[in-house]
């Protein structure tokens, strides 16, 4: 899909947290903290997503924000994280691996869980992967909401992942971060999360419990260091002061934008972490992104949607301005033009008045072939809407690619079964304007999830244009 812009939201218990970088990732543009009503969150699950959406609608109009392409971190009590190792093998049956591994600590009831997974750590034989998991219907209460409020999600986080992301990717090391009466707690290492834990109230003493607990379950793991984010603020102070009594190397995030203050960066660290890195699709090996495969499908229509109607808002808007560019010199010139004609009548014509009337009636040829031209010219639109009709219900169209010139048209995806992909091949036919549907034999060789590969002539304007010039050249 996939984009450098975006904006970051992190629902944080009844609080969210929206900031937006400039394109070099070192200044921050816009950023919002806003409480939110009690009753739309109740423990992590999203109660109410018509009045979530809602405020996410407010911040984008107080905010002014244009861009609807949204990164967004999830609480991190809605999901769970596992470190497991699985034998080498091809990246394209890794996740069926990891699949079948995860069912050994899944929870056992029927309700859907959506699973991320990326490569940690390398060894002779094997892989750890780090698997994140978390409920579809906890999932989706965060997306729907965003989508109600007309943008489109294309990364989806934990606050662990993010911490664990500042922690960088050669030491590692315990980020404990305060906000809002509570408390994350994670231990990282090299961009692997070893454990995690969350406070869901703020207190000295269990901090220092559970920090001391992960040190000596996991003291075959050396730690760097220790590092404190979130409120700094008195009670900050003194977990720092009491983690330092643990590990030597204990001190706040260093994380700086030109925008925030120290105080305000720190607030906003999940955010800002989600902005400093390029999003990769679900199921790639070396990201984790949580956002449903599905819906990454939903999303590069639209996206593609949103770029051909530009483009074809663009050429309309250049080519009209041609048009009546070309419409005032061509009135203009063909009144100079009948004016020399009647004075050629009266008076034999000089050297000046021939090269006059010559040059008028050669832009008054070039501008009737732009006309010509804006007749003939086909649009991309007209073409995606002989594809959308033809397309069967459950046939997924991935990837277009169009040479309207050429009039060469190649379509991707994936049909449930080879009946649905031969009555697309059909339906395609059945255009006037198409010709020449090929699918390749290979497209058939599965019973289902058949991905496809189409490719069809596109019959434009322009071509309908010569063809009826040939025939005419050929009658006379």
């Amino acid at each position: 899909m996939f984009r450098k812009s975006f904006i970051s939201i992190f629902f944080h218990k009844n609080k969210l947290y929206v900031v937006q970088l400039s394109s070099d990732k070192k200044k921050v543009k816009k950023h919002i903290s806003i409480p939110i009503d009690n009753e739309i969150i109740v423990d992590d699950r999203v109660k109410d997503t018509s009045l979530l959406s809602k405020v996410i609608a407010d911040v984008w109009e107080k905010m002014k924000f244009k861009e609807k392409f949204v990164a967004i971190a999830i609480p991190e009590y809605c999901a769970f994280t596992k470190l497991i190792k699985v034998p080498k093998m091809p990246n394209s049956e890794l996740h069926e691996a990891v699949l079948l591994q995860s069912q050994e600590f899944l929870p056992s009831e029927k309700e859907r869980f959506i699973l991320d997974w990326k490569i940690v750590d390398d060894f002779q034989d094997e892989y750890e992967v780090l698997v994140v998991v978390v409920k579809e219907s906890l999932l989706f209460g965060y997306i729907k909401a965003v989508e109600k409020a007309g943008l489109f999600p294309l990364l989806v986080e934990i606050p662990s992942v993010s911490l664990s992301r500042l922690m960088g990717d050669s030491e590692s090391g315990i980020m404990v971060y305060v906000l809002d009466q509570s408390a994350i707690i994670v231990f990282s290492k090299k961009g692997k999360i070893i454990a995690s834990s969350v406070l869901s109230t703020f207190d000295f003493e269990e901090i220092f419990v559970t920090v001391k607990r992960i040190l000596n379950h996991y003291k075959d793991v050396p730690v760097d260091s220790i590092k404190v984010g979130g409120n700094l603020n008195v009670k900050s102070e003194l977990v720092l002061n009491g983690l330092s009594k643990m590990c030597p190397d204990t001190s706040y995030v260093d994380l700086s934008f030109s925008g925030l203050t120290r105080e305000e960066t720190q607030d906003y660290l999940i955010p800002l972490s989600m902005q400093t890195v390029e999003p990769l699709e679900p199921l790639d090996v070396h990201s984790i992104n949580l956002l449903p495969e599905r819906l990454l499908v939903k999303y590069k229509n639209k996206e593609l949607r949103l770029r051909l109607w530009g483009l074809l808002l663009s050429v309309t808007f250049f080519v009209w301005i041609c048009l009546f560019s070309a419409l005032g010199v061509y009135f203009y010139l063909n009144q100079a033009s009948v004016n020399l004609e009647k004075l050629v009548d009266k008076n034999a014509m000089t050297k000046e008045q021939e090269f006059a009337l010559k040059s008028s009636q050669e832009i008054s040829s070039v501008t009737t072939k732009v006309l010509n031209i804006k007749n003939a010219t086909s649009s991309p639109v007209e073409l995606l809407s002989i594809i959308e009709k033809a397309r069967p219900k459950g046939v997924v169209v991935r990837e277009y690619k169009l040479n309207l010139d050429k009039g060469q048209v190649n379509i991707k995806g994936i049909a449930p079964n080879r009946l649905l992909l031969i009555e697309f091949k059909q339906n395609l036919s059945r255009s006037e304007n198409v010709q020449n549907v090929q699918i390749p034999i290979s497209s058939f060789e599965v019973d289902a999830n058949l991905e496809f590969d189409i490719s069809f002539s596109y019959i434009t304007n322009a071509t309908k244009i010569e063809h009826k010039n040939d025939k005419q050249r050929q009658s006379k």
